[in-house]
């Protein structure tokens, strides 16, 4: 009997991304915000694709669709609402700092809504407040935010960092 044959192979588990679906338009296997469509075509400008199967592919605490500018979820998907708040300001998802200035994307993007918000420092400059000074001397910890007690610096004259204290 052939049906006492039939062995199923199904485990009933998802085998995740698959670039040869044909409606990877309208799924995002890691609900991201990103199609599984866009991840597996789009190469960004470190040479890298972001992963279908990993929503923050850079680790950095922001999903890959914020960082993106994604305005909502992938049409189609069965994923909860996303959205940017600032789509114009985007950072890589395939690099954690995208500045290089030594603190990651999502620690300058506390909320990790996309926007820099007036407590934060901006993830796509390494100097945030423009006073030539870098966010990473500024910002002991690299947490993305000043705290009481990390240096106030305010100008650097002659080569020689000052504090607010020495003006």
């Amino acid at each position: 009997d052939t049906a006492d044959a039939f062995v199923s192979t199904d485990t009933g588990v998802d085998a995740g991304p698959d670039p040869t679906r044909l409606d990877n338009d309208r799924t995002d296997s890691d609900c991201d915000g990103l199609s599984d469509a866009v991840e597996f075509s789009t190469i960004h400008r470190d040479g890298q694709k972001t992963d279908p199967d990993n929503p923050d592919t850079d680790g950095d605490g922001i999903l890959d669709g914020i960082e993106m500018g994604k305005t909502s979820s992938v049409a189609g998907s069965r994923c909860p609402p996303l959205a940017d708040a600032d789509p114009s300001d985007r950072t890589s998802p395939t690099n954690a700092d995208t500045d290089g200035d030594g603190i990651a994307d999502g620690a300058e993007d506390a909320n990790r809504n996309g926007a820099v918000d007036s407590t934060e420092t901006n993830p796509n400059l390494g100097d945030s407040d423009g006073d030539g000074i870098p966010d990473n001397v500024e910002d002991a910890d690299r947490d993305g935010v000043r705290d009481a007690g990390e240096l106030e610096l305010k100008k650097l004259v002659g080569g020689f960092l000052l504090q607010q204290r020495d003006l």
